[in-house]
């Protein structure tokens, strides 16, 4: 995720559209919730959890409503603060990381609610 977005310039959008599309967001075999499962079990492996983690904090700052939504049905925020505590335990970047997701999916949150009640942000194709 860090990637795409670096090669792009840092620039959100092509990252927009991507996240617009509802094939990753499949419940069984899409890319959200197979992050959000491995980030789930965190205490396997510490610092697949830091990569997941990192990259959720990119989805969380471009994604559209539906994608944050998807997010919190799915028990991102559980997991998040589990593996933050995981990171306490045993892994300061995993640590590090989780705070700063909490932080965004708050603001997500928040976005999403404001978006949805005024229809403020829509997915372009």
């Amino acid at each position: 995720m860090h990637v795409v977005w670096s090669s792009y310039g840092g620039e959100f959008g092509y990252l927009q559209q991507i996240l617009c599309t509802d094939g990753w967001l499949e419940k069984k075999h899409g890319l959200l919730p197979t992050l959000i499962d491995k980030l789930a079990h965190s205490e396997k492996r510490p610092h697949d959890a830091y990569q997941v983690m990192r990259c959720l904090n990119i989805v969380f700052q471009v994604s559209s409503p539906k994608v944050n939504l998807k997010a919190m049905e799915w028990g991102a925020p559980s997991a998040i603060y589990s593996a933050r505590d995981i990171g306490r335990s045993c892994h300061s970047l995993l640590e590090r990381e989780s705070e700063l997701a909490m932080r965004s999916s708050i603001n997500a949150i928040y976005g999403t609610m404001i978006a949805t009640e005024g229809a403020l942000v829509t997915c372009v194709a």
